[in-house]
């Protein structure tokens, strides 16, 4: 029998003991191997046999293995340790237990925000289904008119809602995984899947902004879109990724490019020889050719819709407080306080099957290159491991599959959203928070001080083009410090 095991991970009788009902449901089969290198596969239906010594003699098969894949999902499922928390969600205070970042800052956005989740747990699968694809005409329908208030309402009304949809999945998915009282809802998720909805409702959305672009201000006054909760910080990261997406396609018609050839080895090669040296790769002579594949190039429409959606669900399963400002914290901390990331990783593209692209952006969004944690650690692992070198043609590409083969280390994306992600949730905290708010100048002074500077973190290049999409979009007084 031939195995590879570079695809499973080892597993101890005890886990597989105390686990069982839960691994049944996830996971083909099981490997035992002994020391012999004598193989058995255990298909899920019969792994209770391995706990019988009458079929099983464990002294001579004493290794088991499980698929990789698997047991990512089995950890997420796990790690909820208070299973009472993730049973069939009935009222809001239920959904609050788990989504304590969901609780609003204010009366006014709890009303509206309240309003939306009630309605969302009073609809079976299907006709929350039917719901987001009227929205999707509704929508198509405000492109041809001019936008007012009302119609921006709707917009924020929609991507709330989208957003308390996928966490519910989440709590019924992990539940459904766990037994089977809840396979049935599963199941309707799973048949009326909202995955090329959201999909196509973000596309919509992101043409409305681009009609109204620069005019971005509409959404500001309501006061759910200030909300400090994960909700409308995730709408705010959302809207204004898709405007920073669009101001970065403006500058490259106005010569950004070629600006940046012109001045980096005057500007930024310094920075990049310390995220090569983070990464322990001898670059000498850094050239611009080296670090974005192809160099600057446009992003379609659709793209931008693409990745995204990749911002909108950035922190889908950041299920409890965590402040993740990186600066001056432990080595622990920023494990821990940035590990949604890759939960989040592993919920997109294990549980709901979503693209490459939106998967990965969520999954290094918190990469900090070298400094975060993020899937990235585990493909340099498993390369390392291979005895691979890793020697990356570029620093960036916008190809999904460059990162999975390290042919490039970092994802645009991915990149461009680090940036957003942390502006925003540095002059708007969230509000449980152990600090305040800061000035838009504030902000950027601590994050080119800490994130560039001290260590360079963020990408130098994208993030001078953000100062200035904040000066000339955002209409911000403020000083680009790399001027």
């Amino acid at each position: 029998m031939n195995v590879d095991l570079d695809k499973y991970t080892p597993i101890d009788l005890n886990f597989i003991k105390n686990n069982i009902e839960i691994i049944k449901f996830n996971s083909p089969e099981i490997i035992c191997t002994s020391n012999d290198n004598l193989y058995m596969q255990i298909p899920n239906y019969k792994i209770d046999i391995l706990l019988d010594r009458e079929f099983i003699n464990s002294d001579i098969f004493n290794n088991f293995y499980i698929n990789k894949n698997s047991k990512s999902i089995i950890d997420l499922i796990l790690e909820q340790n208070d299973k009472n928390k993730y049973k069939q969600i009935k009222n809001i205070n239920q959904f609050l237990k788990v989504y304590k970042d969901c609780i609003p800052d204010s009366e006014s956005t709890k009303r509206f925000e309240y309003e939306i989740l009630e309605l969302i747990m009073e609809e079976t699968p299907k006709e929350r289904f039917i719901s987001l694809k009227n929205y999707i005409d509704i929508l198509n329908q405000y492109y041809n008119d001019k936008l007012y208030s009302n119609a921006i309402q709707y917009i924020l009304d929609i991507i709330t809602e989208l957003a308390f949809i996928e966490r519910v999945n989440l709590i019924h998915l992990v539940n459904a995984a766990k037994d089977q009282i809840n396979q049935v809802y599963f199941d309707n998720v799973e048949y009326y899947d909202t995955q090329y909805i959201s999909n196509s409702l973000i596309l919509s959305v992101t043409r409305l902004v681009d009609k109204i672009y620069p005019n971005i201000s509409l959404f500001y006054g309501f006061n759910n879109f200030n909300c400090r909760n994960v909700i409308g910080h995730g709408n705010r990261v959302f809207i204004t990724f898709i405007e920073f997406m669009l101001y970065y396609n403006d500058q490259l018609e106005n010569q950004l490019n070629l600006k940046t050839i012109i001045n980096f080895d005057k500007k930024f090669a310094g920075y990049y020889k310390k995220i090569f040296k983070k990464y322990k790769i001898n670059k000498k002579n850094i050239k611009f050719e080296d670090i974005f594949k192809n160099g600057l190039r446009k992003i379609s429409i659709e793209n931008i819709a693409n990745f995204a959606s990749g911002a909108f669900w950035h922190d889908v399963v950041k299920i409890k407080q965590l402040d993740y400002l990186n600066i001056n914290k432990s080595e622990e901390y920023s494990k821990k306080s940035t590990s949604h990331a890759i939960k989040g990783y592993q919920f997109l593209k294990l549980f709901r099957n979503y693209n490459n692209d939106i998967s990965l952006i969520v999954g290094m969004h918190h990469e900090y290159y070298g400094y975060g944690h993020s899937i990235l650690k585990t493909i340099i692992y498993t390369h390392l491991r291979e005895n691979k070198v890793i020697n990356p043609l570029w620093l960036i590409s916008d190809n999904a599959d460059d990162i999975e083969t390290l042919q490039s280390l970092a994802f645009f994306p991915a990149k461009m959203l680090e940036i957003v992600d942390l502006f925003d949730t540095t002059v708007m905290p969230q509000k449980n928070y152990d600090r305040e708010e800061v000035s838009v100048e504030e902000a950027i002074n601590i994050i080119y001080d800490n994130y560039i500077v001290k260590e360079t973190q963020l990408d130098p290049i994208l993030f001078k083009l953000f100062v200035d999409f904040l000066i000339d979009v955002k209409k911000e007084n403020i000083e680009n410090p790399f001027k």
